[in-house]
């Protein structure tokens, strides 16, 4: 894992993922998004997706585990304490209007506008061929 990936790194990540995922929602929609890096290891953002007419970014920087961060988060998929969980890779998960990017990797790389566009036609890809 390289440098730790900063604010300004999630944001665009979360600018260019929209651009392509963008794809699937409906006119008019636009997202809220959380950024949380962990030091210790992985790092989310976690998309709410609504009408609204502005786009709203928050970064966290965390001392614990990302998993910690993701029991905070208005989600479902996981549940009760999660401190013994690691997570590795890219887990993905998609609740109604809210969509979560988990990574184990907290590095710019990880989180590069070059990753964001692999994730967002990914994610695409799964819509359409559930549909």
């Amino acid at each position: 894992m390289g440098d730790l990936a900063t604010r300004r790194d999630l944001l665009l990540y979360c600018y260019r993922f929209a651009l392509i995922y963008r794809k699937v929602l409906r006119e008019g929609v636009n997202f809220d998004a959380v950024g949380i890096v962990s030091r210790e290891q992985g790092a989310l953002i976690f998309f709410e997706f609504k009408t609204q007419p502005r786009r709203k970014f928050e970064y966290k920087l965390i001392d614990g585990p990302i998993a910690k961060a993701v029991e905070k988060l208005p989600q479902k998929a996981f549940a009760g304490n999660l401190s013994g969980v690691r997570f590795l890779g890219k887990n993905v998960i998609a609740e109604g209007n809210k969509l979560i990017i988990i990574k184990g990797d907290n590095s710019k790389e990880a989180w590069s506008r070059k990753e964001a566009v692999k994730d967002s036609v990914e994610e695409v890809r799964n819509i359409a061929r559930s549909r």
